[in-house]
């Protein structure tokens, strides 16, 4: 009891496990910060809307900086030393940090933290915002209705977390989800919701990696099985899962353009998969793979979906994609005036529905609630 009343006063909008952050409590309680990089005592930096910028806050010294990266990887139940130096830790309010020390940081400590969303992102303004607007948040839904397999490609910090949550917030509520992340990020609002989180190995357990969880999550009856980023071994069992009975499901992985997500998936596949041949993996994934949604960040910090891509098939080797929405400079995201191959496949027909001339790039649709006004 006497440790607990030697902590300093919270301040109303601080996490609690920021109270001993030192400088980073300041930044870790400013709404507008979304992301905090350490890369020393005295070269702290933050994201706000999008735009990353110096903070004129420092560490006294490099031993308390030490210290505070120690206590926050202790909040997690790891340590950062000479022995383990770095560590991926899930803070007690959801938010994502990376610590790593001497000897591979040669500065001081780096510190990443991501802070959690408060609060689940309303669609409504996402489309205020010009993420997407309301034609595709349309065609988002329809493929949600309609079990599509959809990917979310893009790179670092350009919103594939945003859209991956917007995208879930549209499955039914009577669905039974399967949630799996290396670090839990994703706020969701189903009921019947199971949620895994992947370990690292250790010295004190042999650890859970994604590859395993998504084997596992075959048996625990999900009707959808959503991996938050797809980087490695995984890839294969993604596949298979979205074949088998579980259509509608999805991921994220790291790509910057719709073409080169389809490449790194297949190489993820052939480097843990040693017996299958390039060309077996392609036909899958031409089989399998329904929509690409491409997220980008502009030059002024903009987040938004730049290209909605559909995989159409397997021609010589090859899988065929084609583009039905493309964000166009100054004109914001249109339809590409092609009707996706999908609406042919008669198994989702029924629930693929459409306003007629819907892919027309003139034609514009409003939906009830979401103005931009």
């Amino acid at each position: 009891m006497a440790e607990e009343q030697r902590l300093p006063k919270k301040k109303p909008s601080s996490p609690d496990w920021a109270l001993e952050t030192g400088p980073l409590q300041a930044l870790l309680s400013d709404p507008e910060v979304s992301e905090v990089m350490v890369n020393g005592p005295h070269s702290i930096f933050v994201e706000r809307a999008g735009v990353i910028e110096r903070s004129d806050l420092s560490f006294a010294s490099q031993e308390e900086l030490n210290k505070i990266a120690s206590g926050i990887a202790r909040l997690a139940g790891k340590e950062v030393s000479r022995k383990f130096p770095y560590a991926d830790v899930r803070l007690p309010d959801g938010s994502r940090a990376n610590i790593i020390v001497a000897p591979v940081a040669v500065e001081g400590p780096v510190i990443t933290i991501r802070k959690a969303q408060s609060q689940m992102l309303d669609l409504r303004n996402l489309v205020k915002a010009d993420f997407f607007d309301e034609k595709v948040l349309y065609f988002l839904n329809v493929c949600i209705a309609g079990r599509l397999n959809m990917i979310v490609s893009g790179g670092t910090s350009t919103g594939k977390t945003t859209l991956l949550n917007a995208i879930i917030g549209l499955i039914p509520n009577s669905e039974r989800l399967v949630i799996i992340e290396d670090t839990l990020e994703l706020v969701i609002r189903q009921d019947n919701v199971a949620r895994l989180e992947a370990r690292d190995e250790s010295t004190y357990d042999e650890g859970f990696d994604t590859k395993r969880l998504v084997r596992n999550a075959l048996r625990m009856r999900p009707d959808r099985i959503i991996v938050g980023e797809t980087r490695g071994g995984e890839a294969w069992d993604i596949l298979q899962a979205m074949n088998s009975g579980h259509e509608g499901s999805m991921t994220a992985i790291h790509a910057n353009s719709a073409t080169s997500a389809l490449h790194k998936l297949e190489a993820f596949v052939l480097i843990e998969e040693s017996g299958i041949s390039s060309l077996l993996v392609r036909q899958h994934m031409a089989d399998i793979l329904n929509v690409i949604v491409q997220v980008e960040r502009d030059a002024h910090g903009h987040r938004h979906i730049s290209e909605i891509a559909e995989v159409i098939g397997l021609k010589e080797g090859k899988i065929l994609t084609q583009s039905l929405f493309r964000r166009q400079e100054g004109q914001g995201i249109k339809s590409c005036g092609v009707t996706p191959k999908f609406l042919e496949r008669q198994k989702k027909a029924s629930s693929l529905v459409f306003p007629p001339n819907f892919f027309d790039p003139t034609k514009a649709i409003v939906l009830e609630g979401f103005t931009k006004k």
